[in-house]
């Protein structure tokens, strides 16, 4: 029984009251008389019984586990991820669907920025078009965000325009990269630069082995970090052989591109099957923001959100 007493000038004003209060359900148990000339009035309504036992129960996980799945079958995620990532789930999985699905991610897949990194300079790597010229002006911007010096060196010199289209990228920002056409160029540039350097090298076929050969003869050349560069938006099978051809040379992490275009990221967690870390992500064409870090709370808004289960993310 729910109890209310109300004080009012007169008795219409108080049943008014009583009514707006608790409905019209209310039954009036006391009135009397103020000493201004009003009302109080005592009223109560019957309320259901609490049921302890529901109280007590843990809610229904399924609802939760159900919209993870069905975003992650949107999303085209391979069945060994898909697996991968609803078994870490919690095992009382109850809460918010998107902190749940960050930690199954993370309990899953691996995450290390390029925050965390050794003494050695990092080599961008990655198929033709991936964004790695972009992503290598993006950490330059980070750089001189963080009060840091960052060099810029290029093996991407053949092409024509390669090298150009990084000048320009870097020259609103004041910096020029060196160019190193050639692995014992590229041995001595780093020499001289040290490991605050970041190298840009040119696209590859990821799918052909002679390619993939000279790119294995760059980095014996070079005491690096190489960092795939892949674009959102690959089919899964396509993601999964570019990590894994990648994987095979020594990549460990990779940076996530196009993830403002792409609509379904199968493809990026078919990529960390490898066991490839996630570093880092862009979400605009536009350098001047800078890299992102690609958090497991962060891939599960956008898993989410794109599967239409997000909808009041912003």
């Amino acid at each position: 029984m729910q109890l209310r007493v109300i004080q009012a000038a007169d008795t219409r004003e108080a049943m008014a009251r009583m009514r707006e209060a608790l409905g019209e359900d209310a039954v009036i148990l006391a009135t009397q008389a103020t000493a201004d000339g009003g009302v109080r009035l005592t009223a109560a309504v019957e309320g259901a019984e609490d049921d302890l036992a529901s109280l007590l129960t843990l809610p229904d996980a399924s609802a939760a586990q159900h919209e993870i799945a069905a975003a992650l079958a949107y999303h085209a995620v391979p069945q060994v991820a898909r697996n991968g990532v609803l078994a870490a789930l919690p095992r009382e999985a109850v809460g918010d669907t998107a902190v749940l699905l960050a930690q199954g991610l993370a309990g899953w897949a691996r995450f290390r920025p390029l925050s965390e990194r050794a003494n050695r300079p990092l080599m961008l790597v990655g198929p033709h078009g991936a964004g790695k010229t972009a992503a290598a002006a993006r950490l330059v911007v980070d750089a001189l965000l963080a009060g840091r010096e960052l060099r810029v060196l290029s093996t991407d010199t053949a092409r024509a325009g390669g090298l150009a289209q990084l000048e320009a990228l870097l020259q609103p920002l004041g910096r020029a990269p060196v160019g190193a056409g050639d692995a014992a160029a590229l041995a001595a540039k780093l020499r001289e630069a040290g490991p605050d350097t970041i190298v840009d090298t040119s696209g590859i076929n990821p799918f052909r082995g002679e390619e993939l050969a000279r790119l294995a003869d760059l980095l014996r050349a070079a005491d690096v970090e190489p960092v795939l560069v892949l674009p959102a938006g690959l089919c899964p099978e396509d993601s999964l052989e570019i990590a894994a051809n990648f994987a095979a040379l020594g990549v460990r992490r990779l940076i996530a591109t196009r993830l403002d275009s792409a609509r379904r990221l199968g493809g990026l967690l078919a990529a960390a099957a490898t066991g490839m870390a996630f570093a880092g992500g862009s979400i605009s064409p536009t350098i001047g923001r800078g890299s992102a870090a690609l958090t497991a709370a962060g891939l599960a808004r956008l898993l989410l959100r794109r599967s239409g289960s997000g909808r009041d993310l912003n």
